[in-house]
């Protein structure tokens, strides 16, 4: 990825995982991805933590779904 990036959109994709990003990117938009890693970027941490957290949100989701499809 080219180190001018500032701007990343990549959002309704099927990404799992996100690369190491540029020093410059200001501006990350990833949403609606079944992003479960971000390789080694110690300045996304947080980003990581929270699409774990979403990821494991989207599971339940799903869960409760199915057990309701189970009790009709």
């Amino acid at each position: 990825m080219p180190e001018s990036i500032e701007e990343l959109y990549c959002s309704d994709n099927q990404l799992t995982l996100l690369p190491i990003l540029p020093q410059n990117l200001e501006e990350l938009y990833c949403s609606s991805n079944p992003i479960y890693e971000i390789v080694n970027n110690n300045s996304l941490i947080t980003i990581k933590q929270n699409i774990r957290i979403l990821n494991n949100l989207r599971h339940l989701y799903y869960c409760l779904q199915f057990k309701k499809q189970i009790r009709k």
